[in-house]
């Protein structure tokens, strides 16, 4: 978060203020905003004159305030509302009215209006100004506390979802760029040859040309902290007191700050984690700890992964299990249906919320039939926004599960779910098991909450073996980004036009829009990378 102090127009902003001041008055427009960038020197204020105009500028901008006049000669503040709050629900958004207006205001701000100030009142621009600064210093704390709770939320979920260091690494640099807008993140450590870049993200150019251009001279901090073992930052500006060869390196790349951080547990050294700012956001004291915080984190991960790893295990299984008790829910949905069709569920996703989804198929049937059984079965319910579709005879929807189910109790106990197919009163899901002990526990937990299950067949997981199959080129994917990929996949997302958009499959997953496109970009990386970096 960054720190802005004291209150109201005396706030001091580490970055700009963007105002959209939107009024058909453009003498009182021009007047107030010479008192406003006056008020706070971090006001910056862009005019409209029109509701159209500001309509317009609002979409072609990025602001953190806008305050409308109520009463415009095309139409009223309200409309203008409208668009924001569906964009943005939390944007600032202050009404400027006239004297008698003061009812339309307070109707107003129950339909999500931040605040009104009067127009007629003599210190009329300085309480605006007051309200700005208020209001902006409310959403950017309130923003600042979202990305830290995302932040904190992916990376817990990165750290329970990988157990090998390669892929932990990228993920936590890829993280750090992505969510945290830093330029370029690398991990560094030092190897017989030199300086080795376990992984990177954001300009791995600056990290190449660094590594090859005598690195120990180089003076970057990522290179010093590797020397010395403790945290480095270093201003790149051209006026620093030694302008050793890293800064020029750093400069032609946009960067403003570097950061490094050492990667300890228990006094052992994996490695140092690099951050290069590019501005925004600024590495001040509160990210720098956020960061030390980060690394600490990491280091105690890379020591789990190297433990894990040492302990060795069996070969992974795959599984095929057999229910026929009618409480599993995709028996229920089958038993629903008529003429005794094949469903076929080829993505199932377990959401943060205890729910299940799954994207069911049936190859006979109609569109109706499907409806009619979904409505009849009380174990499922229709996912929100989803409805039943119809294509070259193969009828498909979404549907939601409460409580246990068959595919979250084997996840619950390691299992991988891969899809399930249900005929004849029975439904067989496939799945894979990291160990081959496990498949007694996988049956115990089952039967203790279903009726009629059976273990059809149990096999060597060839996935976790082959080389050379398409197969393999999934390995390398977590849980979470194979389902995100899988079901985007099953949805249309990459169909063109999409037949699903980011924020409808984040709606499904019941995650943010960002997490799920966060999976999607790694799962992509990675399997372009299985593909083009394969030996030969």
């Amino acid at each position: 978060m960054t720190p802005e102090a004291e209150t109201g127009s005396t706030t001091t902003f580490v970055d700009p203020v963007e105002i959209l001041l939107v009024d058909d008055d453009q003498a009182w427009a021009r007047g107030t905003t010479r008192l406003l960038e006056h008020a706070n020197n971090a006001f910056s204020v862009t005019t409209a004159t029109s509701l159209e105009a500001g309509h317009d500028q609002y979409l072609d901008c990025e602001i953190d305030c806008l305050v409308c006049d109520y009463q415009l000669g095309d139409g009223t503040g309200l409309g203008l509302l409208e668009t924001v709050r569906d964009r943005e629900p939390d944007l600032p958004f202050i009404l400027v009215t006239g004297r008698g207006d003061e009812r339309l205001a307070s109707i107003a701000i129950r339909n999500d209006i931040t605040d009104y100030v009067i127009k007629e009142d003599d210190d009329g621009a300085e309480l605006l100004a007051d309200c700005i600064a208020s209001a902006v210093r409310s959403y950017r704390a309130e923003r600042a506390l979202e990305r830290e709770r995302r932040s904190k939320s992916t990376l817990l979920e990165l750290l329970t979802a990988h157990t090998d260091e390669t892929s932990l690494c990228s993920e936590f640099c890829s993280m750090l760029v992505d969510y945290h807008g830093y330029g370029c993140a690398w991990i560094a450590s030092k190897g017989a040859s030199g300086i080795v870049a376990r992984a990177t993200a954001g300009d791995d150019t600056y990290v190449d040309s660094l590594c090859h251009d005598t690195p120990s001279e180089s003076g970057d901090p990522t290179l010093l902290a590797i020397e010395t073992d403790e945290p480095v930052v270093r201003e790149v500006s051209a006026d620093a007191a030694d302008d050793k060869p890293w800064r020029t390196l750093a400069r032609e790349h946009g960067f403003e700050t570097a950061a490094s951080f050492p990667l300890d547990y228990e006094g052992v050294q994996f490695g140092v984690l690099g951050v290069y700012s590019t501005g925004r956001p600024a590495l001040d004291a509160e990210r720098i700890d956020s960061l030390t915080a980060f690394a600490d984190t990491l280091g105690y991960a890379l020591q789990e992964a190297e433990f894990k790893q040492s302990l060795g295990s069996d070969r992974s299984v795959g599984v095929e299990i057999e229910i026929r008790d009618p409480s599993a829910p995709l028996v229920a949905f089958e038993q629903s249906l008529p003429d005794a069709p094949r469903l076929v569920t080829p993505s199932i996703l377990l959401r943060d919320d205890g729910t299940t989804l799954y994207l069911v198929r049936s190859v006979s049937g109609t569109a109706d039939d499907v409806e009619t059984a979904i409505d009849a079965c009380e174990a499922l319910t229709f996912a929100e926004g989803q409805t039943v579709t119809e294509n070259e005879s193969v009828v498909q929807c979404g549907v939601v599960a409460d409580g246990p189910t068959p595919e979250s109790l084997l996840a619950e106990q390691g299992a991988h779910v891969h899809h399930s197919i249900s005929t004849d009163g029975s439904t067989t899901v496939t799945a894979s098991l990291s160990e081959h002990r496990t498949v007694g526990m996988v049956a115990e937990t089952l039967r203790s909450n279903y009726d009629s299950v059976v273990i059809a067949s149990v096999r060597h997981d060839h996935r976790s073996e082959s080389l050379g199959t398409v197969e393999s080129l999934l390995d390398p994917l977590t849980d979470k980004q194979e389902r995100a990929i899988e079901h985007a996949y099953y949805e249309g997302f990459f169909e063109h036009p999409r037949d699903i958009t980011a924020t409808e499959l984040a709606d499904q997953f019941n995650v943010t829009r960002q997490t799920v496109t966060h999976h999607l970009r790694a799962a992509e990386r990675k399997l372009l990378a299985a593909i083009f970096e394969r030996n030969p």
